[in-house]
Order: C-alpha cells, then structure tokens, then sequence
C-alpha cells in the first residue's frame, strides 16, 4: 500500500459518524507497519547477520583444507601410536 493511500483513507471521513484519523495516529500506524516489514526482513537473513557477526573479509578455502587435513591426519597417528 502507498503512503499517498494511508493519508487518504487516513484523512477520510469514516461511516458510522467515527471521528476524522489525525497525523498522530497515522504516523504510529506507518510506523508499526514499517517496523514490522523491517523484523519480517531480519527473520528471512542468516543467523549470522541477526546476531550481527562480523564477516571474514578474505578467507583462503585451500589453504583452510590443508589445515584441516593436517589437523586430521596428526589426530589420527596420535590415535594408532597409542
């Protein structure tokens, strides 16, 4: 719905002899809305950008692999000399 829409209705007489909406009132409707189109878009992110955390700027995928499989294979000759 456009804004233009919420201050016509907004400004719009309503049937049954109920008073005229004022600025107040349609702000704090804008805004409830907006904040919850805000908390909608927070819950379809990650996780990791909800809780804010920072991101690795540059990460090195082989050189990560080669720790790993060091990790691995030391662990496992520790296991077998035992």
């Amino acid at each position: 719905m456009d804004e233009n829409e919420d201050v016509e209705e907004g400004d719009a007489e309503h049937e049954g002899g109920e008073s005229v909406e004022n600025a107040a009132q349609r702000d704090a409707r804008i805004k409830k809305r907006k904040e919850e189109e805000e908390r909608r878009e927070l819950a379809r992110r990650s996780e990791v950008i909800r809780r804010g955390l920072p991101r690795p700027a540059n990460v090195d995928v082989p050189g990560l692999f080669e720790t790993l499989l060091t990790a691995t294979v030391t662990k496992r000759k520790t296991v077998v000399d035992c």
